[in-house]
Protein backbone atom coordinates (compact mmCIF):
# COMPACT_ATOMS: atom_id res chain seq x y z
CA UNK A 1 0.00 0.00 0.00
CA UNK A 2 1.21 3.50 -0.70
CA UNK A 3 -0.06 7.07 -0.66
CA UNK A 4 1.17 10.46 -1.81
CA UNK A 5 -0.31 13.90 -1.25
CA UNK A 6 0.88 17.14 -2.85
CA UNK A 7 -0.12 19.48 -0.06
CA UNK A 8 1.07 22.98 0.68
CA UNK A 9 1.74 25.88 -1.62
CA UNK A 10 4.92 24.80 -3.42
CA UNK A 11 5.25 22.18 -6.17
CA UNK A 12 7.66 19.33 -5.46
CA UNK A 13 9.47 17.32 -8.13
CA UNK A 14 9.80 13.58 -7.54
CA UNK A 15 12.13 11.17 -9.29
CA UNK A 16 10.36 7.96 -10.33
CA UNK A 17 12.75 5.04 -10.75
CA UNK A 18 12.32 1.90 -12.88
CA UNK A 19 10.03 -0.65 -11.27
CA UNK A 20 8.44 -3.78 -12.74
CA UNK A 21 5.47 -3.66 -10.36
CA UNK A 22 2.01 -2.38 -11.25
CA UNK A 23 -0.19 -0.20 -9.04
CA UNK A 24 -3.95 0.18 -8.93
CA UNK A 25 -4.16 3.84 -7.97
CA UNK A 26 -6.97 6.26 -7.18
CA UNK A 27 -5.41 9.59 -8.10
CA UNK A 28 -6.12 13.17 -8.99
CA UNK A 29 -6.91 16.57 -7.53
CA UNK A 30 -8.97 16.65 -4.36
CA UNK A 31 -10.98 19.38 -2.72
CA UNK A 32 -9.71 20.69 0.67
CA UNK A 33 -12.42 18.63 2.42
CA UNK A 34 -11.11 15.44 0.74
CA UNK A 35 -13.89 15.18 -1.86
CA UNK A 36 -12.68 13.27 -4.92
CA UNK A 37 -13.11 16.08 -7.45
CA UNK A 38 -11.54 14.82 -10.68
CA UNK A 39 -9.75 11.84 -9.09
CA UNK A 40 -10.04 8.59 -11.05
CA UNK A 41 -8.94 4.99 -10.74
CA UNK A 42 -5.86 4.23 -12.87
CA UNK A 43 -3.48 1.39 -13.59
CA UNK A 44 0.12 2.54 -13.22
CA UNK A 45 2.09 0.20 -15.45
CA UNK A 46 5.69 -0.93 -15.03
CA UNK A 47 8.23 1.89 -15.27
CA UNK A 48 11.16 1.09 -17.58
CA UNK A 49 13.14 4.34 -17.34
CA UNK A 50 13.49 7.05 -14.68
CA UNK A 51 11.44 10.23 -15.07
CA UNK A 52 10.46 13.32 -13.10
CA UNK A 53 6.92 13.68 -11.75
CA UNK A 54 5.51 16.99 -10.50
CA UNK A 55 1.99 16.56 -9.16
CA UNK A 56 -0.09 19.74 -8.86
CA UNK A 57 -1.07 21.10 -5.45
CA UNK A 58 -4.03 19.15 -4.07
CA UNK A 59 -3.16 16.00 -6.03
CA UNK A 60 -3.53 12.84 -3.99
CA UNK A 61 -2.70 9.21 -4.73
CA UNK A 62 -3.72 6.06 -2.85
CA UNK A 63 -2.58 2.78 -4.33
CA UNK A 64 -1.92 -0.91 -4.00
CA UNK A 65 1.31 -2.11 -5.60
CA UNK A 66 1.28 -5.59 -7.16
CA UNK A 67 3.94 -7.97 -8.39
CA UNK A 68 3.58 -8.59 -12.14
CA UNK A 69 2.44 -12.21 -11.69
CA UNK A 70 -0.65 -11.01 -9.79
CA UNK A 71 -1.79 -8.46 -12.40
CA UNK A 72 -3.79 -10.79 -14.62
CA UNK A 73 -5.63 -12.68 -11.87
CA UNK A 74 -6.35 -9.66 -9.65
CA UNK A 75 -6.64 -6.74 -12.10
CA UNK A 76 -7.40 -8.60 -15.31
CA UNK A 77 -4.62 -6.76 -17.16
CA UNK A 78 -1.36 -7.73 -18.82
CA UNK A 79 1.28 -5.62 -17.07
CA UNK A 80 3.61 -4.96 -20.00
CA UNK A 81 0.74 -3.69 -22.17
CA UNK A 82 0.73 -0.67 -19.84
CA UNK A 83 4.47 -0.08 -19.45
CA UNK A 84 5.24 3.61 -18.83
CA UNK A 85 1.53 4.43 -18.90
CA UNK A 86 -1.27 5.30 -16.47
CA UNK A 87 -4.51 4.43 -18.28
CA UNK A 88 -7.90 4.80 -16.64
CA UNK A 89 -9.00 1.43 -15.25
CA UNK A 90 -12.43 2.15 -16.76
CA UNK A 91 -10.83 2.20 -20.24
CA UNK A 92 -8.86 -0.98 -19.64
CA UNK A 93 -11.46 -3.05 -17.74
CA UNK A 94 -14.85 -1.31 -17.77
CA UNK A 95 -16.43 -4.56 -16.58
CA UNK A 96 -14.47 -4.43 -13.31
CA UNK A 97 -14.46 -0.74 -12.46
CA UNK A 98 -18.11 -0.65 -11.33
CA UNK A 99 -19.03 -0.29 -8.45
CA UNK A 100 -15.48 0.28 -7.15
CA UNK A 101 -14.81 3.70 -8.69
CA UNK A 102 -18.06 5.32 -7.44
CA UNK A 103 -17.25 4.04 -3.93
CA UNK A 104 -13.75 5.49 -4.18
CA UNK A 105 -15.19 8.83 -5.31
CA UNK A 106 -17.38 8.89 -2.21
CA UNK A 107 -14.44 8.29 0.14
CA UNK A 108 -12.69 11.30 1.66
CA UNK A 109 -9.86 9.84 3.74
CA UNK A 110 -6.84 7.96 2.37
CA UNK A 111 -7.38 5.11 4.85
CA UNK A 112 -10.93 4.60 3.54
CA UNK A 113 -9.73 4.62 -0.06
CA UNK A 114 -7.03 2.05 0.71
CA UNK A 115 -9.55 -0.17 2.52
CA UNK A 116 -11.79 -0.12 -0.58
CA UNK A 117 -8.89 -1.01 -2.90
CA UNK A 118 -7.77 -3.88 -0.66
CA UNK A 119 -11.34 -5.18 -0.34
CA UNK A 120 -11.68 -5.15 -4.15
CA UNK A 121 -8.47 -7.17 -4.56
CA UNK A 122 -9.45 -9.63 -1.81
CA UNK A 123 -12.79 -10.18 -3.52
CA UNK A 124 -11.05 -10.77 -6.86
CA UNK A 125 -8.72 -13.24 -5.16
CA UNK A 126 -11.60 -15.13 -3.57
CA UNK A 127 -13.84 -15.18 -6.66
CA UNK A 128 -11.41 -15.92 -9.44
CA UNK A 129 -8.72 -18.44 -10.17
CA UNK A 130 -5.41 -17.09 -8.93
CA UNK A 131 -2.08 -17.28 -10.70
CA UNK A 132 -0.65 -20.72 -11.22
CA UNK A 133 1.36 -22.04 -8.26
CA UNK A 134 4.16 -22.93 -10.65
CA UNK A 135 4.39 -19.32 -11.82
CA UNK A 136 4.39 -17.97 -8.26
CA UNK A 137 7.04 -20.47 -7.17
CA UNK A 138 9.28 -19.65 -10.10
CA UNK A 139 8.97 -15.88 -9.70
CA UNK A 140 9.78 -16.08 -5.98
CA UNK A 141 12.76 -18.36 -6.70
CA UNK A 142 14.08 -15.83 -9.20
CA UNK A 143 13.63 -12.95 -6.76
CA UNK A 144 15.32 -14.74 -3.87
CA UNK A 145 18.06 -16.43 -5.81
CA UNK A 146 21.62 -15.40 -5.08
CA UNK A 147 23.00 -14.25 -8.40
CA UNK A 148 21.67 -15.05 -11.85
CA UNK A 149 19.51 -18.18 -11.79
CA UNK A 150 19.39 -20.01 -15.10
CA UNK A 151 15.93 -20.78 -16.42
CA UNK A 152 17.06 -24.32 -17.26
CA UNK A 153 18.11 -24.91 -13.63
CA UNK A 154 14.87 -23.44 -12.27
CA UNK A 155 12.78 -25.57 -14.67
CA UNK A 156 14.68 -28.70 -13.60
CA UNK A 157 14.07 -27.93 -9.89
CA UNK A 158 10.34 -27.36 -10.55
CA UNK A 159 10.04 -30.51 -12.67
CA UNK A 160 8.94 -28.86 -15.93
CA UNK A 161 10.56 -28.24 -19.29
CA UNK A 162 12.46 -25.01 -19.86
CA UNK A 163 10.15 -24.23 -22.81
CA UNK A 164 7.05 -24.65 -20.65
CA UNK A 165 8.41 -22.39 -17.90
CA UNK A 166 9.42 -19.67 -20.39
CA UNK A 167 5.99 -19.75 -22.07
CA UNK A 168 4.22 -19.59 -18.73
CA UNK A 169 6.22 -16.53 -17.64
CA UNK A 170 5.71 -14.71 -20.94
CA UNK A 171 1.99 -15.51 -21.06
CA UNK A 172 1.26 -14.55 -17.46
CA UNK A 173 3.53 -11.56 -16.93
Amino acid sequence: LWTHEAAGVQLAVHRVVPDAAVSLCFMGPRAPDGASGAARLRVIGPVTAPYLFTPPIGHRMEAVRLKVEWCRPLLGVAPWEHANAEPLYADVRPDLVEPLEPRLMASRASADTLRLLVAFLRERLARHEVACGLLLSSMESLRRGAGATRVSELARRLGVSERHLRRLMVDQT
